[in-house]
């Protein structure tokens, strides 16, 4: 009976030595979780910024975004027009030149009354016949121009303007000249030819030289007269009256014609 007891007593007694033993440990583990919690605080205590680090930082930051807003972005988000690499382009002029070739026989007049315009057109559209006195000759080949007028080599530099001041003739007559293809802004293309309704081309005329009486400085030289010198009077100097061609504004004089070997 004693024996049983003892045992009941000895079971009871190993039990709560076993929750004493847990009881300890638990209460170590507990104060070590708050050991290293307290220590996770202090960490992070001593890593945070105090209040005033942090209004420091701000400012710096507050800085640098005002100096880098005032730096200009060179960046355009906008649209661009496509490249075009074609460049203003003004019309060519159009025309339509007749040409003819000189026979026997001809003369400025009679060939410009066959087209219908003056003698001086002959010369607008052939300037060469006022550059050489003998150019009109059989086989010539002629520019015929549809109205009187003259054509103009445009040049570089040359502008609508300055053509009708050279010429005398207004503006509004150049472009009103259909084949001349003048649109605004009338841009000239060097190289072409423009038609100049109403303008006569300048001619060279020859003028004999002005020729006073000549003094010498000798004795012997006293009263020499000049060898060329024009008495005013005038007399027909063939037979034959025959005009080939009339004075005109290209041509200050007249021709006659005779057969070969006639007297003068």
């Amino acid at each position: 009976m004693d024996s049983g007891k003892g045992r009941r007593y000895g079971g009871h007694l190993a039990l709560v030595g076993i929750a004493v033993a847990i009881l300890l440990a638990g209460r170590t583990i507990f104060a070590n979780g708050v050991t290293a919690v307290e220590n996770a605080k202090a960490d992070t205590a001593v890593a945070a910024p105090s209040n005033d680090e942090n209004s420091s930082a701000a400012e710096n930051l507050s800085a640098t975004n005002i100096l880098t807003n005032a730096i200009p972005i060179v960046q355009d988000d906008s649209l661009a027009p496509a490249p075009n690499p074609y460049t203003y382009q003004p019309k060519l002029p159009e025309h339509n030149f007749q040409t003819y070739t000189v026979k026997r026989g001809d003369t400025p007049g009679r060939i410009a009354a066959q087209f219908g315009i003056q003698p001086e057109t002959l010369l607008g559209g052939n300037p060469f016949l006022s550059e050489v006195s003998n150019a009109l000759q059989t086989g010539t080949e002629l520019t015929i121009l549809p109205i009187d007028g003259l054509v103009h080599d445009v040049a570089p530099g040359d502008t609508l303007e300055g053509i009708a001041q050279r010429y005398g003739v207004s503006e509004e007559e150049i472009i009103a000249y259909g084949p001349n293809n003048l649109e605004f802004p009338y841009r000239l293309q060097p190289g072409t030819q423009i038609m100049v309704p109403g303008a006569v081309r300048e001619v060279f005329v020859w003028k004999p030289p002005t020729l006073s009486q000549v003094r010498g400085s000798s004795f012997e030289g006293r009263g020499v007269q000049p060898v060329i010198q024009g008495t005013g009077t005038f007399i027909w100097p063939i037979v034959s009256r025959n005009f080939t061609q009339k004075f005109w504004y290209a041509h200050r004089a007249i021709d006659v014609a005779s057969p070969m070997g006639s007297p003068v």
